[in-house]
């Protein structure tokens, strides 16, 4: 947690005008989808019958039933977690809006249920939830209690219930104000990643992407030789961030390269960097419901990196 900064509180009230917290995020989508997604308002429109429902009971609750309608927000934490470094470009912008969409309603209802179908209509683009979920889902675990928890969230709430237990037993009641102030914490270092980032991405954030976006694969413990070589010729090809972020979230979509048909196990950053593999990846080779060449590198082993190269 982070401490007030300049006198600007991190306090955030989600249920604050409660019919406009779905619309503002809402627009946002729809404002982005109007520049680069044609129809894109038309996914909002068809989903609209599910979003109000949803809004309606996201929003009607926080006050009837006493729970508090605001929680602390502290966007120096949400800007540097890795998975949200990760959500860039037109995707990452479909993404953060929706991760926000999520995080406001599970504070209001105690967590989101685990339904796929209330989870589309609220990040309204089912047509890219495989690709929106990828990143977000990885904030959110299923609880004891059958709902999905985003634990930061959970903190936070369990610290203001302790912080309303203390004022309340003390009966200070005029304190409310000062809730959210938190101790400063010891005097660190800046970063010593200050300089700004050259256009083309960085093998280290290339690492970062396929970590963040590909749990179902092997984790990277190590860049040298003929895998940096590799690497460093695929970001020449591709130099763009949002490239990486989009190539490693269609790999992990995928349930052929991913493992999760468990027809093939064998896909790893060394395969996925290969330029023949890349291209066919990109070309919709191994989307879900393309069997042909899933099935000839089941039968033949094609394609699978050479042996030496793994690790």
């Amino acid at each position: 947690s982070q401490p007030q900064i300049n006198g600007a509180s991190p306090g955030y009230s989600p249920s604050m005008a409660t019919n406009g917290w779905s619309a503002r995020l809402a627009s946002m989508v729809n404002r982005n989808a109007l520049t680069v997604t044609a129809g894109a308002t038309h996914h909002i429109t068809q989903n609209s019958l599910i979003v109000q429902l949803a809004t309606a009971t996201a929003g009607s609750s926080c006050v009837s039933n006493g729970k508090s309608p605001s929680y602390q927000w502290y966007p120096k934490d949400y800007l540097s977690d890795l998975v949200v470094k990760c959500m860039v470009g037109e995707l990452g912008l479909l993404q953060k809006a929706c991760y926000r969409e999520l995080l406001d309603v599970s504070w209001l209802e105690d967590g989101l249920p685990d339904d796929e179908a209330i989870l589309k209509g609220l990040c309204h683009n089912p047509e890219r939830w495989d690709e929106i979920w990828a990143l977000i889902g990885q904030k959110f675990k299923l609880y004891p209690d059958g709902r999905l928890h985003n634990d930061r969230l959970e903190g936070e709430r369990d610290k203001q219930m302790q912080r309303r237990a203390v004022a309340s037993s003390a009966g200070k009641r005029g304190m409310k104000s000062r809730w959210g102030e938190k101790p400063k914490p010891k005097s660190s270092p800046p970063p010593a990643n200050n300089q700004p980032e050259t256009d083309a991405i960085k093998p280290s954030k290339v690492i970062d992407f396929f970590h963040a976006a590909c749990p179902s694969l092997p984790k990277i413990r190590g860049v040298a030789g003929a895998r940096q070589k590799t690497l460093s010729a695929r970001i020449k090809q591709h130099p763009s961030p949002e490239f990486w972020q989009q190539y490693f979230l269609a790999v992990e979509v995928s349930d052929f390269l991913s493992g999760r048909n468990k027809k093939w196990k064998e896909c790893t950053i060394d395969w996925l960097l290969n330029e023949a593999n890349m291209n066919k990846v990109l070309e919709g080779k191994y989307k879900n419901g393309s069997r042909g060449v899933q099935e000839e590198m089941v039968s033949t082993g094609a394609g699978e990196p050479p042996s030496g190269n793994g690790y």
